[in-house]
């Protein structure tokens, strides 16, 4: 009979659950920023408050997103930046972030003018009203945060762009001059473009005629400065997994495809896989082999089903090759040519013994040469 070797080809992998952690990403030294910007109004972000209309997008490339690296399932629920203010005004404002991934690095620049990036307008991450009363802030450094309505799951090695959205109520509220509220900056510089009117919303402009370009004339700033950003997210950590594989074949040592596989866990802890005891159907490559994914703390039997052949549960799978027989009535016996090293019987719940168990046994015989066959038989 042609024997069949383990080779790890990932043909079906387990996800698991795991209990959720949280993360805090700065880009820029949020904590300790000490550089801010005190230019003209159009060169600050996410917003000023000297006009009544503001708007802010912003590149974060997946470099600054390194954090995110190696973990699972990560979800950005608050996005906060810090300001500074010598300003007594009482200000109110809607906000509205908008949030999207992209393969862009860098604004577009057609015929000489930045391009801002097309957001949906209709469907912003955030939506909300703020109500600052600067006099409680005089002269100390402070936040505005803004938490995400759903959490946004970020894909790995993506950019994000971040579209924010200032509008007054009343145009006329608005600080004073030079004591308008200025943004601590990371000094990340043309990755951060800016709207500023004081009729005028930033989404009235995204649906207007002069949109994308952004240009000075139409009080857009094209190289800004990014604010120091803090980003707040939820993820998991990836399971310690190992692989258990083997080959499957017919009693000819033909490999066979079309098997489905199905693994469960052995006294796992609870919810430890996601698709538990749902079947992985899958096909066989040439050689007919399988590699599953499992926890590495885990047992688990392995069941193999293919019409036409008797079914072959496996504990893990410690056969070179896990052999199928056609389906056949009554008991199947295990009949072999080599000298048998071996024999063990293992029960439907995975308990193994020197001796068969009333009902159906996996068989596993080991040989002299180093050799094994997994076979089913009823009792």
């Amino acid at each position: 009979m042609k024997k069949f070797y383990l080779i790890l080809a990932a043909l079906a992998a387990f996800t698991f659950t795991a209990q959720a952690e949280e993360g805090v990403l700065t880009i820029g030294d949020y904590d300790n920023a000490t550089d801010y910007v005190s230019g003209s109004y159009f060169d600050i972000a996410p917003t000023n408050f000297y006009l009544a209309h503001t708007g802010a997008q912003m590149i974060i490339t997946a470099d600054n997103l390194a954090d995110f690296e190696g973990k699972n399932e990560v979800k950005i629920n608050k996005i906060s930046y810090r300001f500074y203010s010598e300003t007594f005004e009482g200000i109110q404002r809607n906000v509205k972030l908008y949030i999207q991934e992209s393969d862009e690095s860098e604004f577009a620049v057609i015929e000489g003018v930045k391009q801002f990036f097309n957001f949906d307008i209709e469907t912003p991450a955030v939506d909300t009203d703020i109500d600052i009363d600067f006099i409680d802030v005089y002269g100390e450094d402070s936040e505005l945060e803004f938490e995400l309505e759903t959490p946004f799951e970020v894909t790995p090695g993506k950019n994000l762009i971040v579209t924010i959205v200032f509008d007054a109520y009343d145009d006329d509220n608005c600080t004073m001059g030079s004591d308008y509220v200025t943004f601590y900056n990371s000094g990340i510089r043309s990755h951060v473009m800016t709207y500023t009117d004081n009729w005028n919303s930033f989404i009235d402009y995204a649906q207007g005629n002069d949109f994308p370009d952004a240009r000075a004339a139409l009080g857009c700033g094209t190289n800004v400065d990014m604010p120091v950003t803090k980003i707040e997210y939820t993820y998991t950590e990836a399971e310690e997994t190992r692989e258990i594989s083997g080959g499957v074949c017919d009693t000819d040592g033909n490999p066979l495809a079309d098997v489905t596989v199905t693994a469960v866990a052995v006294d796992a802890p609870q919810g430890i896989i996601r698709a538990q005891g749902e079947p992985l159907t899958t096909k066989t490559d040439v050689d007919g082999y399988y590699t599953l994914v499992v926890p590495a703390d885990a047992e688990y039997n392995v069941t193999f089903e293919k019409e036409g052949y008797e079914t072959v549960t496996v504990p893990e799978i410690e056969a070179e090759y896990v052999e199928m027989t056609p389906v056949t009535t009554g008991v199947s016996n295990v009949s072999v040519t080599k000298a048998v090293a071996s024999v063990k019987y293992y029960n439907a719940a995975g308990v193994a013994s020197s001796e068969a168990f009333s009902g159906v046994n996996i068989v596993v015989t080991k040989y002299a040469d180093g050799t094994q066959t997994v076979t089913k038989i009823v009792k």
